[in-house]
């Protein structure tokens, strides 16, 4: 929900205030006095205080507040504002975010886990919402994420005069962009599913009027239709001065940060499968060396993915 806040003046509560109003004088002081809820809880907690531990935790008290907001461009907008508000470096308040993002999702994963175990299998009724349960849609977030900028903007060009190896040059789509960057390692999504998507934007982007959204969400494959759907929706509405202004840039920004996220996902779990075969291979010092050394130069390919997202906002 997008949670608004009004305050009335001293002495009302809604029904006096009310009485003493015409509709239209209350309709005016509601739109010109509400505010969001980051907004109120900053204006509330941390703007005037001057005990550095008090406004410590005041900060860290809303940063957290942000962190549970599933849309990545409402946080990054919501995180902006504050930076601004309480005339903080916006990175700090990244670097926190980032962490409260992470320590969220491990938090879910686990709780998940617990339940399953719980249920031995059964979920939990209402634990989590119909549409989570179909194979494709239970890929990783940041996969998911990328699919939904293929539907929405596939298409579109974010990347102008690319040089090619013949001294050409063209044009770069969404569409294209990810799969370029993706096959250069012979990385592809989890889902045949998103995989599909992707090849089939490629495959009719140069059609005359083609465009991702509408044929995905009219496509006879009721799987990719419905989802399509559900991606192309916006989940949350923005309005006044939160309103985001999609542009050329902003679209190539986040379409970067997820390729890398997604790599990063993806030499995470490498790391992770590196880390049970040295386990497994006690004893045998040979293969223990390999592993080592293959664990080393997986890690400095994941810390050079770190530092390059290190001034952007997790997904």
């Amino acid at each position: 929900m997008n949670i608004k806040v009004l305050l009335l003046p001293d002495g009302d509560d809604p029904d006096s205030f009310a009485r003493k109003h015409s509709t239209e004088e209350l309709r005016r002081y509601i739109e010109e006095n509400q505010t969001d809820f980051i907004t109120f809880k900053t204006r509330l907690t941390v703007e005037g205080v001057d005990d550095p531990v008090k406004r410590s935790e005041a900060i860290s008290g809303i940063v957290q507040s942000i962190s549970v907001i599933p849309d990545q461009i409402l946080r990054s907008t919501y995180l902006a504002d504050l930076a601004h508000r309480i005339g903080m470096k916006e990175q700090t308040l990244i670097a926190e975010l980032n962490k409260l993002v992470h320590k969220n999702i491990e938090d879910r994963s686990r709780e998940r886990g617990g339940q399953k175990q719980e249920g031995q299998g059964q979920e939990e009724p209402g634990s989590e919402p119909p549409h989570l349960h179909t194979p494709q849609e239970q890929a990783s977030r940041v996969e998911l994420l990328i699919v939904r900028e293929i539907v929405r903007h596939g298409e579109e060009t974010i990347y102008e005069n690319v040089a090619t190896d013949d001294g050409g040059t063209i044009n770069l789509s969404v569409a294209q962009y990810i799969d370029i960057d993706l096959s250069q390692d012979d990385l592809h999504f989890a889902s045949p599913l998103h995989q599909q998507m992707l090849a089939e934007v490629i495959e009719h982007q140069s059609d005359p009027g083609f465009r991702a959204q509408t044929y995905f969400c009219s496509h006879p494959d009721l799987q990719i239709s419905q989802l399509a759907t559900r991606l192309a929706i916006d989940r949350h509405q923005l309005g006044g001065r939160f309103a985001v202004e999609h542009s050329e840039e902003s679209l190539r920004q986040r379409v970067v940060h997820l390729v890398m996220d997604f790599r990063l996902d993806v030499i995470e779990q490498q790391m992770k499968s590196i880390q049970r075969q040295l386990q497994q291979a006690a004893g045998d010092m040979e293969k223990t060396m390999l592993l080592l050394k293959k664990h080393t130069e997986t890690k400095e390919i994941r810390d050079e993915l770190a530092r390059k997202l290190g001034s952007n906002l997790i997904v």
